[in-house]
């Protein structure tokens, strides 16, 4: 083959290469068309961390509520996709989607109806105007398991409120091994929650009132239980059996 053939056929394929990279790393350069990938609440608020749901709670957390924005309008086929990049469920086909936000959501079932195996989860957007699939980076998690919660000590289990104190009040300790909320109720009845803890011991306390007033002289049974972030509930501690006696003369009670 001649040498000026061949020279030519050399500068193409090298003009080819060069004109290929500049268009990818144009590509690399432009504003990314999806932005502000959110997850939300049950009550709208955006969750900044500890983006968990749990779809067999029965609760407001049973559904990922996901958010993103358009750059510009295109048709997207949106998938919730598992640690692998594999699909699990196809949320929308090849829908039409205004410039500007969007919400998404899933209720945590795969294609087949069952519910997802707890883990990480992403949502995929497969973009057809812009030819290309944008994987938004938010990680989000399905958990489905309850706290595990044990009893440590419950007392005093003969209380009198007369206002001087150490009989005014019932602990509750227990220890759970993750993060969540706890309950505490007596005779059904919840009488007192606590924010978020940390996995380990912790303590919730009655203060011998029912209705806002000092509990009358009687038996009650006290039940404590833990919600994690995902809105699963563990089961119920007790019941502890509680004394109330009569408040002493003279008491502030």
């Amino acid at each position: 083959m001649p040498r000026a053939l061949l020279a030519l056929l050399f500068l193409l394929v090298v003009g080819g290469t060069a004109t290929a990279f500049a268009i990818t790393e144009s590509k690399k350069l432009e504003p990314s068309v999806v932005i502000k990938p959110i997850f939300m609440s049950s009550d709208g608020e955006v969750v900044p961390r500890d983006r968990v749901f749990s779809p067999v709670c029965d609760c407001p957390q049973d559904t990922a509520v996901l958010g993103f924005t358009l750059r510009r309008a295109d048709r997207v086929t949106a998938s919730i996709v598992d640690a692998r990049g594999d699909v699990l469920r196809v949320l929308v086909r090849n829908m039409r989607f205004a410039r500007g936000p969007h919400q998404l959501s899933w209720d945590g079932l795969d294609e087949d109806g069952l519910v997802a195996p707890d883990g990480p989860y992403r949502l995929r957007l497969d973009l057809r105007r812009e030819g290309r699939s944008f994987l938004v980076p938010m990680v989000f998690r399905v958990d489905t398991q309850a706290p595990r919660v044990r009893l440590v000590r419950a007392g005093p289990t003969e209380v009198t409120p007369d206002g001087r104190g150490e009989q005014d009040k019932v602990w509750v300790r227990y220890r759970s091994n993750e993060k969540g909320a706890p309950a505490l109720a007596v005779d059904g009845v919840v009488v007192s929650r606590g924010g978020a803890r940390e996995a380990g011991r912790s303590a919730l306390s009655w203060l011998v009132r029912v209705d806002g007033e000092s509990a009358p002289p009687g038996e009650y049974a006290l039940t404590l239980w833990v919600t994690d972030r995902a809105g699963n509930r563990s089961k119920e501690l007790g019941p502890i059996a509680v004394t109330v006696l009569p408040a002493t003369e003279g008491s502030g009670g």
